[in-house]
């Protein structure tokens, strides 16, 4: 081989790799391409990330506050978890922050304490967790009755219902035999499915089905008129004792799962209360007010702390926004129990917009990474916004490779959204 042709060999091997080395990212050096030209205007289509807006905490969600489509802002209320144990437990802590305080205020002005005034309000502690025991059991002991016979209320209801859809029928046909004037079939509306509650006449009015529509009403059409409203009453009526019963049923279960833990307060009630007597009955006065002022001084901090985790965990229960965006999809439903970590809606974000433009390399001038470009909406020529080049990449080829740019765009007040079409100028 001579020379020259191991010369033409190694420029070729050199074009190569400068070629390679050209689709690699811009990241990497901050210079995305170069050419010459006036500065291009690119149309590309806003993009945003999704977040998983998910249960901090498992239980029952009691309350849904957003639906698809509804826009929302960083730290708003997505969902409520209900967790009555960790309220309890706040409160609790709180009590017991607030008590641990008012013993240091009584040590300190000379008022008395000590072992009796611990055994007391270990006393009354206990009693209270006796009383809660007793009631939790006395209402969950109706569960058994209750779930049976809420199923026999809803029979009821639906008969009642049927009666009623039976006199209202007879009511219209008596209307029709006998030709009575008003409205269509008949004086006033049906409404044997429930829906929508007759208007209520004021005091002193003929009411509803009982009153003649007409001074020439016949006699069966306001025999039927009095046992439609009859019905009417007797069906609502069965509606609200069966409300009623499935209260009763879903406190009874709820009861029911806090028997366990209501007995457990019980027993460390009790526990504690053997001790604090046990406390007091052998205690000897010993030491001095300096050393039980520094011991009641450290329960107050233990204590406050102790209610400011419980805070803490207790805002676990309120699910809110990461960010500000639109709510794109919402998986939780009221009412029922979702673990840790389980998504209660998704939202798409607004306040990280980008756009992937893409160029062909020989209209391309020179870009760079971190390097501010304008921004204007298409549907909305008027506004105006900022970007700011993220990324790039350049794809092996010749002059009419594509290149592709991500530009990060500002979206003060959240005038735009994903979806939405821009024209970037680059400089």
């Amino acid at each position: 081989m001579t020379i020259r042709r191991l010369i033409w060999v190694v420029m070729g091997l050199v074009a190569a790799g400068g070629s390679l080395l050209a689709g690699t990212w811009v990241a990497r050096t901050g210079v995305l391409w170069r050419a010459g030209g006036p500065p291009p205007v690119l149309r590309g289509t806003l993009q945003s990330a999704a977040v998983d807006v998910r249960a901090a905490i498992a239980g029952r969600v009691r309350l849904v506050a957003v639906r698809e489509g509804d826009r929302v802002k960083a730290g708003q209320l997505i969902a409520w978890m209900d967790a009555p144990e960790l309220r309890d437990a706040a409160r609790a802590a709180q009590e017991t922050a607030r008590e641990a305080q008012r013993r240091l205020d009584s040590l300190r002005a000379g008022l008395p304490g000590g072992p009796q005034e611990a055994h007391a309000r270990a006393r009354t502690a206990h009693a209270a967790a006796r009383r809660a025991l007793a009631e939790a059991e006395e209402l969950a002991g109706e569960e058994y009755s209750l779930s049976e016979r809420v199923p026999a209320a809803r029979e009821a209801l639906d008969a009642a219902q049927g009666r009623l859809q039976d006199a209202e029928a007879r009511l219209a046909q008596a209307r029709a035999l006998s030709g009575s004037p008003g409205e269509p079939g008949g004086g006033a509306p049906l409404e044997s499915n429930g829906a929508t509650e007759p208007a209520r006449p004021e005091t002193g009015a003929p009411t509803g089905d009982a009153a003649p529509a007409g001074p020439a009403e016949a006699p069966e059409v306001a025999a039927a008129r009095q046992s439609a409203a009859e019905a009417r009453e007797r069906r609502d009526a069965t509606r609200r004792a069966q409300a009623a019963l499935e209260r009763r049923l879903e406190a009874a279960r709820a009861a029911s799962n806090r028997l366990a833990s209501l007995a457990a307060r019980a027993r460390a009630a009790a526990d504690a209360a053997d001790a604090a007597r046990w406390e007091m009955e052998s205690q000897v006065a010993v030491g001095s007010r300096e050393s039980e002022e520094r011991e009641l001084r450290r329960e107050v901090r233990a204590a406050q702390a102790e209610a400011a985790r419980a805070r803490v965990r207790l805002r676990e229960t309120l699910v809110v926004a990461p960010a500000p965006g639109i709510v794109e999809h919402v998986s939780g439903v009221a009412g029922e129990e979702v673990s840790s970590g389980r998504p209660i809606a998704t939202i798409r974000r607004l306040d990280a917009l980008w756009t992937d433009i893409t160029i062909p390399r020989r209209d391309a001038r020179r870009v760079r990474v971190h390097e501010e470009v304008a921004v204007r909406s298409v549907s909305r020529p008027d506004l105006a916004l900022k970007g700011t080049t993220v990324s790039g990449e350049v794809t092996d080829g010749g002059a009419d490779a594509p290149a592709t740019v991500r530009v990060a765009v500002d979206n003060p007040g959240g005038q735009l959204r994903p979806g939405d079409e821009v024209d970037v100028t680059l400089p």
